[in-house]
């Protein structure tokens, strides 16, 4: 399978978050999900534009992690989330997400880019079909967050606005 990518695109951040304890936990790593979707398939466009309406619910998913003197890890305001547009001529084979296989790694961005803590890639197939893969450093995201993430962004995509709206309460 041949990939092409397309175009990138940086999406800025909104205020600064607080970094808690809690957030501390979880090793320095990037988190890897892919989501497959047949024809039709919204333009790249307005799932740009239904992300640039979403992430502001989501504000440390646009943030950078830098660490001070001390090693402690800082959100700041200045990373962004990278939208990376790719293509593939290849029909999308239904069957490629359910074995692992080196093929995927060309679905998300590759994670040499530190300062964006959230990567998306769209990657459209010659048949017409989609694949979404996102990145997230796992100390920003977790399974539940970035879950609650992608349902907002979807119903925003499908214009009922961002839906459910993220909880802050650490409590």
């Amino acid at each position: 399978m041949e990939v092409e990518i397309m175009n990138f695109t940086v999406i800025q951040p909104n205020p600064p978050s607080p970094l808690t304890i809690f957030d501390r936990l979880p090793s320095a790593i990037h988190i890897a999900v892919l989501f497959a979707f047949s024809a039709p398939i919204p333009a790249n466009p307005t799932l740009i534009k239904s992300l640039l309406e979403t992430l502001p619910h989501f504000p440390t998913l646009t943030t950078q992690i830098i660490q001070d003197p001390n090693r402690r890890p800082h959100f700041i305001p200045s990373g962004g989330a990278l939208v990376v547009e790719a293509k593939s001529s290849s029909s999308l084979p239904y069957d490629l997400l359910r074995d692992p296989s080196p093929q995927l790694l060309k679905l998300h961005p590759t994670v040499d880019r530190p300062s964006h803590v959230f990567q998306v890639q769209l990657t459209r197939f010659g048949c017409g079909g989609l694949v979404v893969g996102a990145t997230a450093d796992h100390r920003i995201a977790d399974g539940q967050s970035m879950s609650t993430f992608f349902t907002a962004w979807a119903s925003c995509v499908r214009g009922f606005g961002v839906s459910p709206l993220p909880v802050f309460d650490r409590a």
